[in-house]
């Protein structure tokens, strides 16, 4: 999905880390969430009194799907996880410990 790397800022020498994204990698991952979907769903139609806890376990798990799908795919958009970070760090402005400690990504495209 992506990858974070240590870096040295030409510009002053601070340390940093890079997290470097995979290209296309939102949209593989929301094609492959869909092809689960589609799979589990297709489970679900299997016959026979043989396949109900098969048709059962596809079910919880559509709905374990739909419920961790949306999550997984903010942690792949590095611009809210930037925009949170500012957010933390509004938050944390007040307190000497944690706000003057938290540093906020730049993102950069290509």
């Amino acid at each position: 999905l992506g990858q974070v790397y240590r870096a040295t800022l030409r510009d002053g020498g601070a340390t940093v880390a890079v997290k470097v994204q995979r290209p296309d990698v939102l949209e593989t991952v929301a094609l492959d969430l869909t092809v689960i979907r589609y799979l589990l769903e297709a489970g679900k139609r299997l016959p026979g009194k043989a396949m109900a806890d098969t048709r059962d376990s596809c079910e919880a798990t559509i709905g374990l799907l739909d419920t961790v799908a949306g999550r997984f795919l903010e942690e792949l958009d590095y611009k809210q996880e930037a925009r949170n970070g500012r957010r933390f760090k509004e938050l944390m402005g007040a307190s000497r410990d944690v706000g003057a400690a938290v540093v906020v990504p730049e993102v950069y495209e290509r």
